[in-house]
């Protein structure tokens, strides 16, 4: 359990087989939370609903001060990413180079999909913002050099050898010895990897920390992480994990997933982000409407879910898909009822206390 800059609470979960597990995880975390700070309310939104973004302090760590002062160079509104949002996040682990490029390569197919279906942050400052997602919105605008979909890992024939070069010409942060965090903002890591930089020579710590600098909308590690999905309730932040499940981690529904998406271009595709922030379920792709699409994403994801199951004999993580079921057949998402609830009561602390998580 850690904080992120402007405070917001982040549990990094162990390693899970099913979401049931995720849930009784969840569950612990929250429990934990209540206990420890019994005075609190604790909400989960896509971006913080009413603070300033000066009233905001920052969390005294010596990586965020390097972080803050660079990226306010490089993106407008990178202060807002570091204090203001919040998303939920799954990890996958994968078997092989080509599992891990078939599986990056699908879930960036169809993370803007993902992303407008989580939506939950239409209201920022007190009031409505005009996007689905403003939280997807302000990572357009964070730093160009390490963010976005970078085209290569849309191919079919993308390698580990590609994902390095791509990282090795993302601007460092910092590397960290013994007497702390050593700012390197901008400077190349080929270039430090050649030459070293002030007495210091790369070690594979230090490309392990680049790579945890670097914010692709998938982001590869020892792991694949996909980043897309809005803060939002509990019931969402086990959805997230289920039809991510469900879409990439079986291969026959990940075949499925990406026949049905990959005649979109790398362009298509990050012009869909931008539609997903802005009208997120509402929106329309260039041939036809994000809600056609997500129907058949969740098809695909149940069936798979069910698969699963059979096969490794437990119950069907299905079930978790429910309220991703009820936006697609409502036709209205998170942040539709979140603006309607808001617009019944707009004050701050009931409006809060209407949407805590425990």
């Amino acid at each position: 359990v850690t904080l992120e800059p402007g405070g917001q609470l982040e549990l990094s979960g162990g390693i899970k087989r099913t979401v049931f597990e995720t849930e009784a995880e969840l569950d612990v975390h929250f429990q934990e939370i209540a206990e420890v700070a019994p005075e609190f309310v604790f909400t989960c939104f896509g971006i913080n609903p009413f603070t300033e973004l000066d009233e905001i302090g920052w969390v005294p760590k010596s990586r965020y001060k390097v972080m803050r002062e660079y990226l306010a160079t490089r993106g407008g509104l990178a202060h807002w990413m570091m204090k203001m949002t919040c998303t939920i996040q799954t990890n996958f682990d994968y078997t092989s180079e080509k599992d891990a490029t078939s599986l990056i390569r699908g879930a960036y197919l169809t993370s803007p999909f993902i992303a407008a279906l989580f939506a939950n942050s239409p209201i920022d400052h007190g009031k409505p913002n005009g996007f689905q997602s403003k939280r997807n919105h302000i990572w357009t605008d964070v730093d160009p050099d390490r963010t976005g979909v970078p085209d290569f890992m849309l191919s079919r024939d993308w390698t580990f050898d590609d994902y390095v070069d791509y990282v090795l010409d993302v601007p460092m942060f910092f590397i960290r010895r013994e007497s702390g965090y050593i700012n390197m903002a901008g400077k190349s890591f080929r270039k430090f990897w050649d030459e070293g930089y002030q007495g210091h020579r790369a070690t594979l710590g230090d490309f392990e920390l680049h790579l945890s600098t670097v914010f692709p909308e998938v982001r590869m590690k020892k792991y694949v992480e996909v980043r897309c999905a809005d803060g939002g309730p509990k019931s969402h932040m086990l959805a997230l994990p289920a039809i991510w499940k469900g879409l990439i981690y079986d291969t026959t529904a990940r075949k499925e997933t990406c026949d049905l998406l990959c005649h979109y271009s790398a362009d298509q595709i990050e012009s869909y982000f931008a539609r997903a922030a802005k009208d997120g379920i509402h929106a329309q792709a260039d041939d036809r409407p994000f809600m056609e699409i997500l129907e058949e994403l969740l098809r695909v994801a149940r069936k798979a879910l069910d698969a699963i199951a059979e096969r490794d004999g437990h119950e069907s993580e299905a079930k978790f898909l429910e309220p991703l079921d009820r936006i697609v057949a409502t036709q209205k998402s998170a942040a539709d009822l979140l603006l309607e609830d808001f617009a019944a009561d707009p004050e701050p602390s009931t409006f809060l206390q209407r949407h805590a998580l425990f």
